[in-house]
Order: structure tokens, then C-alpha cells, then sequence
């Protein structure tokens, strides 16, 4: 959420994109090792394939979102980025298993 703020601070926002860019290629890494470690045969390759069609779905939507939101207020890609981040965030809260 300092994306907002940061883009107007060119030696801050350096920074953050830095940081952020290495917190998102680790979590894909972690995520395929995890899927990898947790799943053999079929479902390894069934949950391979769904993730490439989500990263697909994803490369498709996403540019066309982020689009959107910079024609509508000058800052914003940046509040796309710190609200889908935000989201991706609270994704696991919702698909929690029950206990």
C-alpha cells in the first residue's frame, strides 16, 4: 500500500520496486515448489495447468485493468497495484480450509 505514495519519491519508490519485485518472483518459486512437494502424478500436472491458465487469464485481464485505472486518476496504477496486492493478500483468508 505505499506504492501510492512511494511514486512520487523517485529514491523510495526505487527501493520499493525492488523489494516488491523480489517478493513476487519468490512466491511464485515458493508456490510450485509447495504444489510440487504436496501433489504427484495427476494432480501434480492438474494443478500445474491450472496455474498456467491462471497466470494466462491473469497476462490477459490484468494490462487491460491496470489500463483502465491510468485513464482514470493520474496515480492510478498505482492504487490498482496496492488494491491487487492488497487482495492477493487476503486471498488465503478466503479459501481457508475448515477446520
Amino acid at each position: 500500500m505505499l506504492w501510492p505514495v512511494a511514486i512520487h519519491h523517485p529514491g523510495l519508490a526505487h527501493v520499493l520496486l525492488f523489494a516488491w519485485d523480489g517478493v513476487f518472483a519468490s512466491i511464485y518459486t515458493v508456490a510450485m515448489s509447495v504444489v510440487g512437494d504436496r501433489y504427484k502424478g495427476g494432480d501434480l500436472i492438474a494443478i500445474y495447468t491450472l496455474s498456467s491458465l491462471a497466470w494466462g487469464a491473469g497476462a490477459f485481464v490484468g494490462p487491460a485493468l491496470a489500463a483502465s485505472s491510468m485513464a482514470a486518476a493520474p496515480d492510478g496504477l498505482a492504487w490498482f497495484a496496492a488494491i491487487t496486492c492488497a487482495l492477493f493478500g487476503l486471498l488465503p483468508l478466503f479459501l481457508k480450509k475448515s477446520a
